[in-house]
């Protein structure tokens, strides 16, 4: 992946849910798949990408 960080409908996508279960999960537990977003001043959140690119290799492995 070229860009280092991805908005939450960016993330959600990539790694198959909707925003808003990220977004809830992220409200009730501090992390989504163990993935912690960085907040920035705004409110908005950019999710680290290369983080989803281990989970999914992580699941795929899993699947095999």
């Amino acid at each position: 992946m070229g860009r280092k960080f991805g908005n939450t409908n960016e993330f959600a996508q990539l790694i198959g849910c909707k925003s808003e279960s990220v977004r809830r999960a992220l409200c009730l537990k501090g992390d989504y798949l163990g993935i912690v977003p960085a907040k920035l001043p705004n409110g908005r959140l950019l999710w680290p990408l290369d983080e989803v690119e281990r989970v999914i290799e992580s699941s795929q492995r899993r699947e095999c």
